[in-house]
């Protein structure tokens, strides 16, 4: 019979254009493996779709790595199949659309519905599904304090599809109920009340959640005969699992989190350091949607959360390990720009885990708020199973005020621990040349391919093709343009295809509206949208070509001061909260020295880059050029690039031919850049005519005002100030 994996691959040939599909050697588990580009969104050039088959389960998994993070229904739809064909022989769940973390619903030991159907109340009355599935909150007070209450909102995604779980459907029949989605209240088989017992069916735990208000759990699990190797109890509220396997969560990074009956924890498949948010999807449907995104200590607790049709994610490794396993670049794409509710546990991990999502989240987040279930209540599963509100954190300490030693009540600074700092690698664009989530520079003299090599690195990211030193290529991404000086058909479109980029992830700013009305493209007028763009396209890379076109008329791109805090400071802040790299590109001055004060303006711009480079023509070869680096901060300095401009007759313009690494270096080129006699007095006249430019001002018969001589000389320095 054909595998629910060989039926995947049949689908993927024949997918009506080629999809690159590459067979890989089965792991040391046995899996089979196999990757080509995702069919469920356009443009993929690369291999961002993985395929696993895990015979022993007898399910296929899908795994999109590619910025739209495709969920496994859209690529099971896309390739046209259903996530029934996912699983060998159909055994597996019916629903779970729109997720690639669904589980198995097989069932090795059970009750049957005629065991459980046997002790309940003869006289107990046939209950229909109750329809609400908020939270419902009602008013309690801590004995300590009277907190704020946190009021859920109604819910806002998609309902999951219960799929087949005998075990629940014996459930629901034991006491009365009609199987369905949502919190259920029936008869409680222990106590006999109407409506005490609440039970909620979670498919991505596989499990069914019970409670009852009158009765401790395991009072209601030994009326139910549950099996102690499916049930477990927190004496607030039970659990019985489908299956003594219990459940498994998949995440996005092929990391399989097992969680068995008995809460035995177990990891397999990608067990790296650090990996993305559990349920990512989910977060950026409810960012979308203008909704809350609930933030768990773990996997059970979100996807409770997720049953009651809230998004709700969680990080690998428990409560105490958030900022340690977290994958930052990920949670930055799900989360940047969301309104956050952490659920914090009441015990000391939860109170560590509170501090560590503050530090984390923080800087990327629209808002973070803390919430706590209220009276005995212990976790969010716990919460809603009893219908407690929820109570409001202070951001500050998880402690009472009253607790607060009075001079920290007061302290106007905050201070970071370097213990607490766990040291980070960088994350690459380009490895060793082009950082992730920083601000770089390309600085050179016009015609020499500045501009043309810029757009070949934003071809390289948009395809995720490997680098001109043989690294290996970037995870595709999509690449944002701010051009002052070129077209973008004549000029910008020819060159993108003459690199072999992909076009479809390639976007040009053209206009930017505030209150309605269009204001100039400029980094200080204009950031908050261009951020807000970065935010919704999921730009990985902006190339500003020149910097110098972009800077906001009250700007002296001269001065220091105006530099650093008007356009540097915000556009690292940008960086930094979205992951975005920013590459600007500089004309030269027409000073001498060194190479790391050639770029035009302040010596604050490449003061706030991590890296930068000049682009320079060999003195010796006219057709050679150099993409040597001038600054780098993050490791040892590249080795230089040579290329070459090649003509593309057929599109009309140039593109570069890479000629492989060289020892030549910036300062040979720079120094070689103008011979003496073409610049023996050129430093000081382009000075004081930059300097003029940028600070003339207009009469009021329409004349130019001179610059006092006094300020051109205190601003003058180095070179300058001796000419």
């Amino acid at each position: 019979m054909e595998t629910s994996y060989e039926q995947v691959l049949e689908a993927v040939r024949r997918y009506p254009r080629d999809l690159k599909l590459q067979e890989l050697p089965r792991d040391t588990s046995g899996r089979q493996h196999a990757q080509c580009s995702c069919p469920a969104h356009d443009g993929d050039g690369g291999t961002s779709l993985h395929i696993t088959y895990d015979q022993s389960d007898g399910k296929t998994m899908l795994h999109c790595f590619g910025a739209e993070h495709c969920d496994a229904a859209a690529i099971a739809d896309a390739l046209g199949l259903k996530i029934i064909d996912l699983f060998d022989q159909q055994s597996g769940p019916q629903g779970h659309a729109g997720y690639s973390s669904y589980n198995s619903y097989s069932c090795d030991s059970r009750l049957t519905a005629a065991d459980l159907a046997s002790i309940r109340h003869a006289n107990a009355p046939l209950l229909n599904r109750n329809e609400t599935t908020t939270i419902t909150p009602t008013h309690t007070e801590n004995s300590a304090e009277i907190r704020q209450q946190y009021a859920m909102p109604k819910p806002y995604l998609e309902p999951l599809v219960l799929g087949q779980s005998p075990m629940f459907a014996a459930i629901c029949a034991a006491i009365a109920v009609q199987p369905n989605i949502g919190l259920l209240h029936g008869t409680c088989p222990n106590c006999g009340t109407a409506d005490s017992l609440t039970v909620l069916y979670s498919p991505l735990e596989s499990a069914t959640l019970l409670r009852c208000s009158t009765r401790q759990a395991d009072d209601v699990l030994n009326a139910l005969n549950a099996p102690a190797t499916l049930a477990r109890s927190n004496g607030y509220e039970a659990m019985i699992y489908d299956s003594e396997r219990g459940t498994a969560y998949e995440y996005a990074d092929g990391l399989i989190v097992r969680r068995s009956p008995a809460k035995r924890i177990s990891q397999s498949g990608n067990t790296a350091d650090k990996h993305p948010l559990w349920m990512a999807a989910d977060a950026k449907r409810a960012v979308a949607l203008g909704k809350p995104v609930y933030l768990t200590e773990g996997e059970k607790d979100a996807g409770t959360l997720r049953a009651l049709d809230y998004a709700a994610v969680t990080a690998a490794g428990g409560g105490g390990n958030f900022a340690t396993k977290l994958d930052l670049d990920s949670a930055r794409l799900a989360l940047s720009g969301a309104d956050v509710v952490a659920i914090v546990d009441k015990d000391d991990t939860g109170a560590r885990w509170k501090e560590q999502v503050a530090q984390t989240l923080t800087p990327f987040v629209r808002s973070l708020t803390f919430i706590q279930a209220a009276g005995e209540a212990h976790d969010a599963s716990d919460a809603a199973m009893s219908g407690v509100e929820f109570e409001i954190l202070p951001r500050e300490s998880i402690q009472h005020e009253s607790e607060l030693e009075p001079e920290l009540m007061s302290r106007a600074y905050s201070l970071t621990r370097l213990a607490d700092v766990e040291p980070e690698r960088p994350l690459w664009l380009w490895p060793g040349h082009i950082p992730k989530g920083k601000i770089v520079l390309i600085d050179g003299d016009p015609a020499t391919g500045k501009s043309t090599l810029a757009l070949d690195i934003a071809a390289h990211v948009t395809t995720g093709a490997a680098w001109p030193d043989g690294s290996a290529g970037c995870e595709p991404a999509n690449v944002l343009l701010l051009t002052a000086e070129d077209g973008l058909a004549d000029t910008v479109s020819p060159r993108i295809r003459a690199a072999q980029g992909d076009t479809s992830k390639m976007f040009a700013l053209s206009e930017v509206f505030k209150d309605g009305k269009e204001v100039a493209i400029t980094l200080t007028d204009a950031l908050p949208q261009i951020a807000q763009a970065v935010r919704e396209q999921h730009i990985g890379l902006i190339v500003v070509d020149v910097l110098i076109s972009f800077l906001g008329s009250d700007t002296n791109s001269y001065k220091d001061q105006d530099i650093r805090a008007q356009v540097m400071a915000p556009l690292k802040r940008l960086c930094e909260e979205t992951g975005c790299t920013v590459i600007a590109l500089r004309h030269l001055n027409k000073g001498q020295g060194a190479a790391i004060y050639r770029g035009g303006g302040s010596i604050g711009i490449i003061g706030a880059a991590r890296a930068a480079f000049l682009v320079a023509k060999d003195p010796e070869n006219e057709e050679r050029r150099l993409f040597a680096p001038v600054k780098f901060n993050l490791g040892p300095m590249p080795r230089a690039m040579a290329y070459r401009l090649e003509d593309n007759p057929l599109l009309g313009c140039a593109h570069v031919h890479w000629l492989g690494e060289t020892d030549d270096t910036a300062e040979s080129h720079n120094q070689s850049a103008y011979g003496p006699s073409e610049r023996e007095d050129s430093d000081v006249r382009t000075f004081i005519q930059d300097y003029f430019d940028h600070n003339k001002e207009l009469t009021p018969d329409g004349l130019y005002w001179g610059v006092p001589s006094y300020r051109v000389i205190n601003e003058a320095k180095g070179e300058f100030s001796k000419q």
